[in-house]
């Protein structure tokens, strides 16, 4: 063990050197905070290895990580293909029904690589490793929680499916919901998934797998901050909030193309409209964002890796780019209109730019709801996300002092906080405290090959 300064000043006592294993699940928004987590904790000199798909690897590898494939890039357009990953009520299901092979393949990863000075950091749908965790106790697992849709309260919960917030709900309504949350949704999506994970190292099945198998014990942590969603008295005690990671592929890694720079250049702030870096089922989202460019006569800049749904020909004051980083342009842009996820929603604040959401599925709606809640933004449904609605209410946070203040007050807050320093201390700290880091990989490793 050392010791060493933490992020704060505060001194940190950092574990050994450690063989860390990386296990995102999902899209870029999935995919980059613990690929800039990885960078970090190889910056420190710890061994970092990025379990994902190939769609991926080019940045973890640019990032200086040991990259393991499960799954090809064209199993991950496969997925996104799919338009029913975006059904507010199917769309857990279709995520987890496209990620079972994946999570066979994880969990092979994963228990190939495990050693005496193995740490995992898990995605909230690497159920694998944090079943391996249970199997043996003595295999550190911390997991990262990217939104706080995931942490369940009978507090403060913040908008879900919809629009409505349920926190006018008495504590045993709310506790009623999570059940049936779980009995009618969540359970028949994923508990297949963990179930059989548990069946491959000898645990019994279970159910509520969000209650049961969501967090890991030793330590969790939300990569959020408190002023976005701020702490419940019932979320558990091992539960800890860092901040935005907001990583977009590193210094250089992700830089804007000369395209992009000269369009942003060429006049005023554009407006910027994105569904999402897996979203290529967007025509009606771009269509109104058309028709709203036309609307207020602003510069637009729409970005999408596909141009399929893209309604032609574009406008005069509208271009199209398949990628710019949210982190270098949008301080130089007049608004950020977008799908809701936490990737993107956390660039808006860093951005310091008015955020107007249309969420879908997921923790979506979550996400938007404290964008409006703090002031830096507002929401619409699909159903009203067309060209005259999405003008007014772009017209509104535009012209509002209150909005741009908030915006700025936000930007400033996401300047002052590394939170990807941050969360590396918290694990290595969590790694320190470990009585030992050794004990137990014979054990998985022997039910694996049993």
């Amino acid at each position: 063990m050392n010791c060493a300064s933490g992020t704060g000043g505060t001194p940190v006592i950092r574990a050994n050197l450690m063989n860390i294993l990386i296990t995102p699940v999902g899209s870029a928004g999935d995919n980059y905070p613990f690929i800039g987590l990885g960078a970090e904790f190889a910056r420190r000199g710890h061994r970092v290895t990025v379990i994902t798909n190939d769609h991926f690897e080019p940045l973890v590898r640019r990032s200086g990580l040991e990259f393991v494939s499960v799954g090809t890039a064209e199993r991950f357009d496969e997925i996104i293909a799919n338009p029913e990953i975006w059904h507010p009520t199917r769309g857990l299901k279709a995520i987890m029904d496209a990620l079972v092979g994946q999570s066979r393949l994880l969990f092979d990863a994963v228990a190939q690589r495990i050693g005496p000075d193995t740490l995992i950091v898990a995605h909230a749908l690497d159920f694998a490793s944090r079943a391996m965790a249970e199997r043996d106790p003595n295999l550190p697992v911390v997991t990262l929680h990217l939104a706080p849709a995931v942490m369940r309260t009978e507090y403060v919960t913040g908008a879900m499916q919809g629009t409505r917030d349920p926190s006018f709900l008495p504590r045993w309504a709310k506790r009623i919901m999570w059940w049936a949350a779980d009995k009618w949704m969540i359970d028949p999506a994923v508990g297949p998934v963990v179930n059989e994970v548990r069946s491959r190292l000898g645990l019994p099945p279970i159910r509520r797998v969000f209650q049961h198998a969501l967090h890991s014990p030793r330590l969790t942590i939300g990569l959020w901050p408190a002023w976005f969603a701020p702490p419940q008295p019932d979320w558990p005690p091992f539960f800890k909030l860092t901040g935005f990671p907001l990583f977009d592929g590193g210094d250089g890694a992700q830089p804007v193309s000369p395209e992009v720079e000269a369009y942003v250049r060429a006049g005023a702030p554009p407006i910027v409209f994105t569904p999402g870096s897996a979203n290529i089922h967007a025509g009606a989202f771009f269509s109104a964002a058309v028709d709203a460019a036309t609307r207020l006569g602003r510069r637009t800049l729409l970005l999408s890796r596909s141009a399929d749904h893209l309604p032609t020909p574009l406008p005069a004051n509208v271009r199209h780019f398949a990628f710019a980083p949210l982190s270098k342009i949008l301080p130089r842009c007049a608004a950020l209109v977008h799908h809701g996820g936490i990737g993107t929603t956390a660039a808006g604040f860093a951005g310091g730019v008015p955020q107007l959401i249309m969420p879908m599925s997921h923790d979506q709606p979550n996400n938007a709801h404290w964008v409006k809640r703090l002031g830096a933004g507002d929401r619409l449904l699909p159903a009203k996300f067309t060209g005259p609605n999405v003008a007014k209410v772009l017209g509104q946070l535009l012209a509002s002092p209150e909005v741009k203040a908030k915006c700025t007050e936000l930007a400033t807050r996401c300047a002052a906080q590394d939170a990807i320093g941050e969360t590396a201390d918290l694990i290595e700290t969590a790694a320190a405290a470990q009585s030992t880091l050794s004990a137990g990989p014979a054990t998985i490793s022997a039910r694996r090959s049993g």
